[in-house]
């Protein structure tokens, strides 16, 4: 038999707002990210364009990642999780060019 679960303990109450706003704003994120990248393949019909946005969105994570945790580690952890999303949206946005 398994033990029956019990709340979260009264220090961990704080961290449930943060939890779920990183949540609905990383899900938004992400939706956002392939919107704009479904957007660009029907109007372009290219599939390199396609391509190009996601590499532009995911390819400063790859990047950044092996140095993020000491950078992270001198920085607010307020001001990191507010501006660490806007990352990959900037660096997607040269990429869409108007018709």
């Amino acid at each position: 038999m398994t033990a029956p679960l019990t709340p979260p303990s009264p220090t961990f109450r704080p961290l449930i707002p943060i939890l779920a706003g990183q949540l609905i704003s990383g899900l938004g994120s992400h939706l956002a990210v392939f919107g704009l990248a479904i957007w660009t393949l029907q109007h372009t019909g290219s599939m390199s364009n396609y391509a190009l946005i996601l590499l532009a969105v995911n390819l400063p994570q790859v990047v950044v990642s092996p140095l993020a945790g000491t950078l992270i580690d001198r920085w607010q952890r307020r001001t990191a999780m507010a501006f660490a999303p806007i990352i990959p949206h900037a660096t997607a946005s040269p990429c869409v060019r108007s018709r």
